[in-house]
């Protein structure tokens, strides 16, 4: 089992703006960032797009952008969402040697830097790959720090190379459909189930919070894997 915590933010650009600078604090496991740009800025839109660190002078390209968001066997990766004019950038196994300053560019400039500084978080967050069965019933138990219990918690699904919010719940439990999402606020987890599985619920999902408007904490990463079969499969994370 490999431990991680994982931390989504949401960076937006006013039209045409260019150089914003957002400060972030992160904790120990793993990002998405996202950098919004003008769709109606053509060089923007159709130029060549990279994600850099800052070491010194110089901003080192850590990754360009890939098929897909979610690369397992790349600590870096980023796609570019044409229809939302977004840019997201996952960096996996988040620790505090990543802390610093990151910019998105297209061709040679940056258009969106963000400042993050990574502290240590031994609370929880783990990555796990799951097996699910068609017809069956999935359910993920998200441990979370003590400190997000009044928030605002979520189901998310990498979905088109963008993070996309399938449930939430304010405490207490809700069920939208097939998806069902309880808190246990006094053991600070996080209970999701996904009834009546299908193919199409194979795929990559993360438990989390949205903390303020520029980003959201994630701290479960699950990996579902959907086979042909009349079983059930639950997995406590």
């Amino acid at each position: 089992m490999m431990m991680k915590t994982l931390l989504f933010f949401m960076i937006c650009l006013n039209k045409g703006h260019m150089g914003d600078v957002a400060a972030v604090a992160g904790i120990t496991g793993g990002s998405v960032i996202s950098c919004v740009y003008d769709p109606e800025n053509v060089k923007i839109r159709d130029g060549a797009k990279s994600f850099c660190k800052m070491l010194g002078s110089e901003c080192k390209t850590v990754t360009e952008v890939k098929n897909d968001l979610w690369i397992p066997e790349e600590r870096f990766s980023m796609t570019d969402d044409k229809t939302l004019s977004q840019i997201n950038v996952l960096i996996r196994n988040l620790t505090v040697n990543d802390s610093g300053t990151y910019r998105c560019k297209v061709d040679s400039k940056w258009f969106q830097e963000v400042k993050i500084n990574v502290e240590q978080e031994s609370c929880c967050g783990t990555s796990e790959e799951q097996t699910a069965y068609t017809l069956g019933t999935a359910v993920i138990h998200c441990k979370y720090p003590e400190k997000y219990k009044n928030n605002l918690k979520h189901l998310m699904k990498v979905q088109n190379g963008s993070l996309v919010s399938i449930i939430q719940i304010y405490g207490g439990s809700t069920t939208i459909e097939r998806f069902s999402l309880s808190d246990n606020e006094q053991e600070h987890v996080l209970t999701a189930t996904i009834a009546n599985v299908s193919e199409h619920d194979d795929g990559v999902y993360f438990c989390g919070i949205y903390e303020k408007l520029i980003y959201a904490s994630l701290f479960t990463e699950i990996r579902l894997h959907v086979s042909v079969s009349g079983h059930s499969f639950c997995l406590s994370l």
